[in-house]
């Protein structure tokens, strides 16, 4: 009965291990985990440290965290997805120019160039979850919330959360 009880528990805990797949290409490791903890909830987690920087001119030596509870209109993992999310990140150095990104991050002013930037958002989430077999997943997800970079004092709202991220579930 034990060994049977046992079996229960750990097939109830469904776990998926993702990466960001676009942050690669701004040299930037990610990782994630996120947990089923009711039969359509989930929490996850994710981290993102700059190992590599082949663009010195945008960012330097950062990392962000963020973390996502999620509520599936399914099944946990499987379709479409809501959630409340937070980040919470700091960089060397951050030039976000004079454009669309500086106006949304900065509450509508523009940075030439920011060092030890610390930067925040909280929002609220919408994305997609592609299973591509029993294991493996692509899952996309799009946030908007306030948002808070640099040293000003204020927060913008706009987009905070991108993501396409690759998973393996166990």
């Amino acid at each position: 009965m034990a060994v049977f009880a046992m079996a229960t528990v750990c097939d109830a805990q469904k776990v998926t291990l993702k990466t960001n797949v676009p942050t690669l290409a701004f040299g930037a490791a990610n990782l994630g985990v996120e947990f089923a903890i009711a039969p359509k909830w989930t929490l996850g987690a994710e981290g993102t440290a700059v190992v590599f920087n082949p663009y010195d001119s945008f960012y330097a030596n950062g990392w962000l965290a963020t973390g996502e509870v999620r509520y599936y209109t399914c099944k946990a993992f499987n379709g479409h997805h809501f959630g409340l999310y937070g980040n919470a990140g700091r960089f060397g150095k951050l030039n976000i120019g004079e454009g669309f990104i500086s106006k949304v991050a900065c509450g509508g002013q523009t940075a030439a160039m920011a060092e030890n930037v610390k930067m925040a958002s909280v929002g609220l989430s919408y994305g997609y979850y592609f299973k591509l077999g029993t294991h493996w997943s692509i899952d996309a997800t799009v946030g908007v919330g306030a948002n808070y970079a640099g040293s000003r004092s204020d927060w913008a709202f706009g987009l905070g959360r991108a993501q396409l991220a690759l998973g393996y579930r166990f």
